[in-house]
Formats: structure tokens, C-alpha cells, sequence
């Protein structure tokens, strides 16, 4: 029993790291690519209301990580908890609380 929780526990340590590091690298691709800058000239033709821009940039980042890290979220909460038996939640509830949460 010890070592499946040290397996589990060893998985998701490297999980959070490879989040981090994803996280980063957006982070980096939004600076490096101009796609950071090519966001905010978009909304400015909405509002010149700084309080506006920021709402709307950071909706936008946050819907952006949101639909690239569904894959290795899906994996790290659902795949590895079916998968060391700590779940039986089926794949239509998971989605509706990853929804309400990431929401």
C-alpha cells in the first residue's frame, strides 16, 4: 500500500511542476509571440476604460489556459484518481464540476 502512494504521490509532485512550467511558457509565448499586444489593441476597440481592459484581457488569458491545460488537467484529475481507485465519478460529472469550478 506504501508504495502506490508514493507512486501516486511522485505523480502528482511531477504533475504540479510540468503545470508550472506550462503556465510559464504561456506566460512567455503571450510576450514573445505579440499576441499580449495584439490582445489589447483588440479590446481597445471596445472600451478605452482601463478597468474594462483589464477584465476582458484577463478573461481572455484565463479562458486560453483554461482550453489548453483541459488535456493534463483531465489527466491529473481523472485519469490518475480512476486510476489509483480514489475516484468512480463519471467522465459527464467530472466535466460538469470542472466546468462549475474552472467558472
Amino acid at each position: 500500500m506504501g508504495n502506490k502512494a508514493e507512486e501516486y504521490a511522485r505523480i502528482k509532485y511531477r504533475l504540479a511542476l510540468i503545470d508550472i512550467g506550462f503556465t510559464l511558457l504561456l506566460l512567455v509565448i503571450l510576450q514573445v509571440s505579440g499576441l499580449a499586444v495584439w490582445l489589447k489593441s483588440a479590446f481597445l476597440g471596445f472600451s478605452d476604460n482601463q478597468g474594462i481592459l483589464t477584465a476582458l484581457y484577463t478573461t481572455a488569458i484565463f479562458l486560453m489556459y483554461g482550453v489548453l491545460n483541459f488535456t493534463p488537467d483531465f489527466y491529473r484529475s481523472f485519469v490518475i484518481e480512476h486510476r489509483f481507485g480514489l475516484s468512480n465519478q463519471k467522465f459527464s460529472s467530472w466535466l460538469a464540476d470542472h466546468l462549475k469550478a474552472s467558472a
